[in-house]
């Protein structure tokens, strides 16, 4: 296990940390797993949508447009950079499409509330 934190979260960073991962695991069976939260204290109706988008851009493996829709939509996921590296290191280890395991909130896991985190499961696969 090797355990990898970012403190910057921009392209250059995740580019250049997928791509040395990708290289690490050239015909290694690895799995390559990343960790954040979606939107942070937002209404239930408002995470989910921000939280869908950004959910779309990783469902087509698309790690420049999941880093755009995070700044543009400004949602608050605190972990989109380690989610890019581990997008942009899957496309180069061919991976080839991603399913939504769950998504929900604490809203819907602990009790209404004006105010949720948005928390999602999804796998990469070749």
């Amino acid at each position: 296990m090797v355990p990898i934190c970012m403190m910057i979260q921009d392209e250059e960073t995740s580019e250049e940390v997928g791509r040395a991962i990708a290289k690490a695991a050239v015909k290694k069976d690895i799995a390559v797993i990343a960790s954040t939260d979606f939107t942070h204290y937002e209404p239930q109706q408002s995470a989910a949508v921000k939280d869908g988008k950004a959910i779309d851009k990783i469902l087509a493996l698309d790690w420049h447009g999941l880093m755009r829709t995070v700044e543009h939509e400004n949602i608050s996921m605190c972990g989109y950079g380690p989610v890019s590296v581990m997008l942009k290191a899957a496309g180069e280890l061919g991976g080839k499409r991603a399913k939504l395991l769950k998504y929900a909130t604490s809203g819907e896991t602990a009790a209404p509330m004006p105010e949720v985190v948005g928390y999602g499961s999804i796998a990469v696969l070749r």
